[in-house]
């Protein structure tokens, strides 16, 4: 399969970067020499008519909202590495209407979502596709959506920019950490982050739950915005979450680029930014007060879903957990269907080099070092 084509009978996702104001989008050309490859430059110039009305109903939307300066609710975040099951535990949690998240719309239009609501959710109807190309869930304009994309709309500093201008990847993965990042830089996300969840609760009127993978390596940065935060990181054995990393490289970002660039050869890079984030997640998880911070396993998580987000509301001293038990349950029980991804067997060179370079993760969460059997 090309790894540029969606698979057969899957719509291509729209551009992840359709959501940013023109000043952002001009910044990201800039930052990689105005280097878009031919065959995408159709893309780009969506992204560019789509950032001229973004930064209108930015403007817009900041009047809609109005200014508020009552302290915000501290959030609660889901964090944990991509394919560990923060989608999952996003969605479920998501059932509890005391809480909001932010949806589709929400998060990749986060300029425009107020005044452009309606006819971006019509579009967005027919524009996506009904699964996620990575692993079949469901997607869809109201449904709970990760903030980075937000983050990477509203500010360009997010890691997620490499998917489009992956000839840049190290540039943006610096943006996962932000270490040696510029500190204006560093105050333009935290305002970005702030603006936006305020924008959030000004519209939903309820505390928030977002979710994003990268998130897990900015404890510092974000208790630093919000010193009560909440946080809820999911683990999954390591050798899995290699895996499936793999396949989602291999599938998700190639549908957004805008160069050529083979993401079929990424072992190196998924070894390293695994470690680049947990290294950082370990060393910043003692920052959280103590009873903020509840860690759950991915493999927990699936066998019973009731049970470990009521021990979740439990360990987090969240609302009375039975008041949303009902819907919770209709939602697990609309899974029972579903059918997560399958991996053959690692390569033993493989599997013993990623035992080797995480074998501190590993031991730090009590997985074995050999690979069970396949998923």
């Amino acid at each position: 399969m090309d790894p540029a084509a969606a698979p057969p009978g899957m719509r291509p996702p729209p551009s992840h970067l359709l959501g940013m104001s023109a000043g952002v989008w001009l910044r990201v050309l800039y930052d990689n020499g105005f280097g878009v490859d031919t065959p995408f430059i159709g893309s780009s110039l969506s992204v560019t008519a789509a950032s001229l009305l973004n930064s209108v109903c930015r403007r817009l939307d900041d009047f809609g909202i109005g200014k508020d300066d009552e302290p915000l609710a501290d959030p609660l975040f889901i964090v944990g590495h991509w394919r560990s099951g923060t989608t999952l535990l996003h969605n479920l949690m998501a059932t509890d209407t005391r809480f909001a998240t932010p949806d589709f719309c929400q998060a990749f239009f986060p300029n425009s979502f107020v005044t452009a609501g309606k006819p971006l959710r019509w579009i967005l109807e027919r524009a996506l596709p009904k699964k996620r190309v990575i692993d079949d869930m469901e997607i869809g304009p109201g449904l709970p959506q990760e903030d980075e994309f937000a983050l990477c709309a509203l500010t360009g500093l997010s890691p997620y920019v490499a998917y489009a201008f992956p000839k840049n990847w190290q540039h943006y993965n610096r943006y996962l950490t932000f270490k040696d990042v510029p500190e204006e830089d560093v105050r333009r996300w935290q305002a970005a982050v702030r603006g936006y969840v305020r924008k959030l609760t000004r519209v939903y009127k309820r505390p928030l739950i977002l979710k994003s993978p990268p998130h897990t390596a900015r404890l510092r940065l974000l208790l630093e915005i919000f010193p009560n935060a909440k946080f809820v990181h999911v683990h999954r054995n390591p050798f899995d979450v290699f895996q499936s990393s793999c396949r989602t490289l291999s599938l998700g970002p190639p549908l957004l680029k805008m160069q050529h660039f083979d993401f079929n050869n990424l072992e190196d890079l998924i070894l390293g930014r695994y470690e680049m984030l947990y290294d950082m997640y370990l060393e910043q998880r003692a920052l959280v007060p103590k009873g903020n911070l509840y860690e759950m396993s991915f493999d927990a998580l699936t066998r019973d879903p009731v049970g470990e987000v009521e021990a979740l509301y439990r360990g987090l001293g969240l609302p009375a957990f039975a008041e949303n038990i009902g819907d919770l349950k209709a939602y697990v029980a609309s899974l029972k269907g579903y059918r997560p991804n399958r991996h053959s067997g690692l390569a033993d060179q493989t599997a013993e080099r990623i035992a080797t370079r995480w074998e501190r993760f590993f031991s730090t969460w009590g997985y074995p070092l050999e690979p069970q059997a396949a998923l």
